[in-house]
């Protein structure tokens, strides 16, 4: 009976570690930004392999062309470690067909609209990572239960605004792909536009070795104890 006891609390323990490492976002570690007081998370999203920083950037950089420098020029240090290959999300141009999309497509099969989760890094983030609903529902009806940014999971700096894109639109001239955190509406803007806010990727998995938090150890130790346990039964 008590072999059974322990046993089951090792396979508790065992399960408990396997849900967290399957998680599709992992704070990974905290980092700090160079010229920018405080610590902020890195995010990891194992469904796409990419680290979100969770920083936005400030309101006063305005343009497209000037977030892209910001991001490009970003230094993160982690543990003594400094990493500074940093980019804007990316989103599939698929603008040839802007107009056609905006008559007939609310259905994610097009990176303009609503409900677009696989067009972009951001509507990945927005819809299926934080699981987000978009202002409208894919028959074209409004979403009012609710809409916009009411989920923001580990994220502290995620904020309702427009996000710019590292893509450009290259269709249209002076455009470049944004999304709307408000509405969970992807399109284009003028990249003159003052409004759109930045928020960085890392491709990969910044390697961060934090700390188990302490109900995992507990867990974790009860079951190994279980399985020392076992074996010194069966010996």
């Amino acid at each position: 009976m008590k072999n059974r006891y322990w046993a089951g609390l090792a396979l508790l323990g065992l399960l408990t570690l396997s849900g967290q490492a399957h998680a599709d976002l992992v704070v990974s570690g905290m980092g700090t930004i160079a010229g920018i007081d405080g610590n902020y998370k890195l995010i990891h999203d194992t469904d796409l392999d990419i680290t979100w920083l969770d920083y936005t950037s400030p309101e006063d950089l305005n343009r497209w062309d000037n977030h892209m420098t910001w991001a490009a020029n970003l230094v993160v240090t982690v543990n003594g470690v400094t990493y500074d290959n940093w980019r804007l999300p990316s989103t599939v141009d698929d603008s040839e067909t802007l107009f056609e999309q905006i008559q007939i497509t609310y259905d994610g099969s097009a990176s303009f609209g609503y409900n677009n989760p696989d067009t972009s890094e951001l509507s990945h983030l927005f819809y299926t990572e934080l699981g987000n609903n978009g202002y409208f529902t894919t028959d074209a009806k409004l979403e009012l239960d609710p809409y916009g940014l009411n989920n923001t999971g580990p994220f502290d700096n995620l904020v309702s605004a427009t996000y710019w894109s590292s893509t450009l639109d290259q269709f249209h001239y002076n455009e470049a792909w944004v999304f709307n955190m408000d509405l969970g509406l992807q399109g284009v803007a003028d990249y003159y536009l003052s409004n759109p806010r930045g928020l960085a990727i890392f491709t990969g998995h910044i390697q961060t070795q934090p700390l188990p938090e302490p109900a995992s150890l507990l867990v974790f130790g009860i079951g190994l104890a279980g399985f020392i346990g076992l074996k010194r039964r069966k010996n």
